[in-house]
């Protein structure tokens, strides 16, 4: 593959992602409607870790998994 297309593709994929953060998700314990997670992430040096809805899971999830996908090649 030459590299014009390989960033070509690269481009395509980091336009589609409409946002990326940073850090892991954990579950803190489960409950009686299933686990509770935490965010938890390196921010200005600090370690902060904040609880997530279920509601925004996924989201978060799919935002992890962008910057995971896009830091490696950008390094290259």
């Amino acid at each position: 593959m030459n590299t014009q297309s390989s960033l070509q593709r690269l481009l395509q994929e980091a336009a589609a992602i409409s946002s990326m953060e940073p850090g892991k998700i954990s579950v803190i314990r489960q409950g009686p409607n299933g686990p509770y997670f935490n965010h938890q992430r390196r921010v200005d040096g600090r370690n902060v870790t904040e609880y997530v809805p279920a509601d925004q899971l996924e989201e978060l999830r799919a935002n992890i998994r962008a910057l995971f996908t896009v830091e490696p090649a950008v390094g290259q």
